[in-house]
């Protein structure tokens, strides 16, 4: 999917600002990494390819792949003994982008590889998640609480603050009529995870224009 395949009219609202220095691929000289968070429908999918054509258009090794593809075919790994070699395919690629992470429960096998991927890409490679759940939820999909934990808090905490703008995140949870609000009550980031992630992630939150 192109840029100019997006309809720029379509009843979403997100931080045009952010995307336009997401879409620089600035992001990827820290290497820092990018969410993409929204609820189903909102285009998430599409912006995350649209960050990885422009990536292939530049040369920039890339892969994208669905995050349930991604831990079956680790867990399939397993049966060749080819895991290390998938893990080193996965965490090596300079842009990794990862679509709908945290869809659905992960069980002990997915968090540890999830765990794994983390540690050998951080400080390494850009990441770029979408999902439809906060940071905050993702620990309750995952099995192991220990591992999900140290791999949530690898990918947010850094000793560098990298904000591109002044609109923090936690603006949409404020802003809007009272069923956007709900809504973002339920899937915005809470306030100390977003300070995390404003270390090692850009956060693009992308919502539905409604009608109050």
């Amino acid at each position: 999917m192109r840029l100019d395949s997006w309809d720029d009219s379509a009843a979403v609202s997100y931080d045009r600002t952010l995307w336009t220095d997401l879409t620089s691929l600035r992001f990827l000289d820290g290497p820092h990494g990018a969410l993409l968070l929204g609820p189903v429908g909102v285009g998430k999918t599409h912006l995350a390819t649209t960050l990885g054509h422009i990536a292939v258009r530049r040369r920039i090794p890339t892969l994208m792949l669905r995050a349930d593809a991604m831990f079956k075919r680790l867990t399939a790994s397993r049966l060749d003994n080819s895991t290390e070699a998938e893990m080193r395919r996965l965490a090596q690629v300079r842009l990794l982008i990862i679509d709908d992470f945290a869809l659905q429960p992960m069980d002990a096998t997915a968090t540890a590889d999830f765990y794994e991927l983390v540690v050998a890409r951080h400080q390494r490679g850009s990441t770029v998640l979408t999902s439809n759940r906060s940071p905050d939820e993702w620990l309750a999909v995952m099995t192991d609480p220990l591992l999900a934990q140290s791999a949530v808090d690898r990918v947010t905490t850094s000793p560098r603050s990298f904000w591109p703008g002044s609109a923090a995140p936690r603006a949409c949870c404020s802003s809007g009529g009272p069923k956007r609000r709900r809504w973002c009550g339920a899937h915005c980031a809470s306030p100390e995870i977003v300070e995390g992630f404003l270390s090692r992630f850009w956060l693009l939150t992308v919502f539905p224009d409604l009608v109050v």
